[in-house]
C-alpha cells in the first residue's frame, strides 16, 4: 500500500560546507526518497536560485526543501515530517 504522504517531487536547495544538508540528504536517501539538489554556490547564476527560494519561502537558511511543490522547511521540519508521516519504514 503506498503512503500517501510519500512525496513524488523533492528538491533540496544546498550550499557547500553545511552539515545540515548533509544531513537532509542522508535522510532522504534512508527513506528512499529520489531528490534533485540544487547547490547554490555551483550555480552560474545564484540570483537566479535565491528567487526560485524566495517564490517558496521568505527562510534565508540551508537547505530548504521542497515536496511537490510545497516548502517543508530545512532539515529539522524534514526529520519532523519523517517520523510524522512513518517514511523511515521504507513504504
Amino acid at each position: 500500500m503506498s503512503n500517501p504522504h510519500r512525496p513524488k517531487n523533492v528538491t533540496v536547495y544546498t550550499k557547500n560546507h553545511c552539515g545540515y544538508c548533509e544531513a537532509a540528504k542522508r535522510l532522504l536517501s534512508l527513506c528512499h526518497l529520489e531528490y534533485q539538489e540544487i547547490n547554490i554556490e555551483h550555480a552560474t547564476n545564484p540570483e537566479s536560485i535565491l528567487q526560485d527560494i524566495r517564490s517558496y519561502t521568505s527562510a534565508r537558511t540551508f537547505p530548504q526543501i521542497i515536496f511537490d511543490g510545497k516548502c517543508i522547511g530545512g532539515y529539522t521540519e524534514l526529520n519532523a515530517y519523517v517520523d510524522q508521516h512513518m517514511l523511515n519504514q521504507g513504504d
